[in-house]
């Protein structure tokens, strides 16, 4: 049994349910063969004052921490947030066995970031990879992009971020909402949830559900409003992820037009659940249909081609819609639930 450190500034918990929620299920794989101690931020602040501090008082908890107890691992979760304290230390002459974990933002520049901001983010991930013993990535064309943009590593493991619980993530007997599409996750710029709501305008017999939060949830309400879109689209909290699988089973569709994912895992979740996804064509995505995934999808940030998908969508047959459902649930199970996954994130932590 090993000693690890799991370090990460998000992480749910009773009030924020579906803040990193894939953190607590890896950490939980984790738990069953390894003691686990956490250094984690597991709330969410909008007062920039209220964030500062709570970030000081995470990183002064993690030097604290690494300073008196010894790990056999260090497993940072969110480098570009999280490994400030690792680097400083390990500055100062500590030696630590780290495990990197890389997501979303922490190595791509998306839209509506702060591009100082990010120039700053990439030299501190930069390090942080340079000293790390391994490096976990979601997906195969996130490890391309890795090498590419910040140089060759023989240490590369792709995992993807704890894969699917199926226990959890499964059809149930719900009835669904044959005239109710869906958005589940982070409402920011790169998500392209706008374009969704635009969408709408060509479907009056649809209504969209958005579930999240984030810093484009007031645009996205009055983007409603000036397109008198208020009959058709709620907004939803975050939820459990036994409250977002009875969601998913009770929607029709989840559709992300996001122009950018280091995996998508809420896509794979959805087909988990037996529901319908309709997909942008970037690379996260396009490894998904490449392995065998059937789902419609629309070209990044086009609005007619989005429109195009969702009609497509409602022109086809019951049987052609329900092998395609079928033939998704069987490749979750085969490739991507917690069970086929769990062998790769322990053979790390030997």
């Amino acid at each position: 049994m090993k000693k690890i450190l799991l370090i990460s500034n998000m992480y749910p918990s009773e009030s924020e349910p579906s803040l990193g929620a894939f953190v607590k299920n890896i950490t939980s794989s984790l738990a069953n063969v390894h003691s686990v101690e956490l250094n984690v931020i597991d709330y969410k602040t909008t007062s920039k004052i209220k964030k500062i501090l709570s970030y000081c008082s995470f990183y002064f908890s993690i030097i604290k921490t690494l300073m008196r107890k010894k790990f056999d691992f260090i497993y940072l979760h969110f480098a570009s947030h999280s490994s400030l304290p690792v680097i400083l230390l390990t500055m100062l002459g500590m030696k630590f066995n780290i495990v990197t974990h890389v997501h979303g933002g922490d190595i791509k520049y998306l839209e509506g970031r702060n591009r100082i901001f990010f120039s700053i983010k990439k030299v501190v991930v930069k390090k942080i990879l340079q000293i790390s013993t391994k490096i976990i990535v979601p997906s195969k064309h996130y490890a391309e992009y890795l090498q590419e943009h910040y140089g060759s590593f023989d240490n590369i493991v792709i995992y993807p971020s704890g894969g699917v619980n199926i226990d959890v993530f499964k059809e149930l007997a719900i009835l669904k909402k044959k005239d109710v599409i869906g958005y589940a996750g982070r409402l920011v710029k790169s998500k392209n949830v706008s374009l969704l709501i635009q969408s709408l305008k060509k479907f009056p017999f649809l209504k969209l559900e958005i579930v999240g939060e984030g810093e484009e949830l007031a645009n996205l309400k009055k983007l409603v409003e000036e397109l008198n879109l208020s009959n058709q689209v709620s907004f939803l909290k975050g939820k459990s992820q036994k409250d977002l699988s009875e969601w998913f089973n009770q929607i029709n569709c989840l559709v992300y037009p996001s122009s950018s994912e280091s995996l998508g895992l809420v896509p794979i979740e959805a087909m988990a659940c037996g529901t319908h996804v309709i997909l942008s064509e970037i690379p996260a995505f396009l490894d998904l249909r490449e392995v065998g995934f059937t789902f419609n999808s629309s070209r990044v940030a086009d609005v007619t081609s989005l429109e195009h998908s969702i009609q497509k969508l409602y022109d086809s047959s019951e049987d052609e819609l329900n092998l395609s459902i079928t033939h998704n649930k069987q490749l979750v199970n085969s490739i991507y639930s917690h069970k086929m996954v769990d062998k790769v994130l322990k053979d790390v932590f030997k």
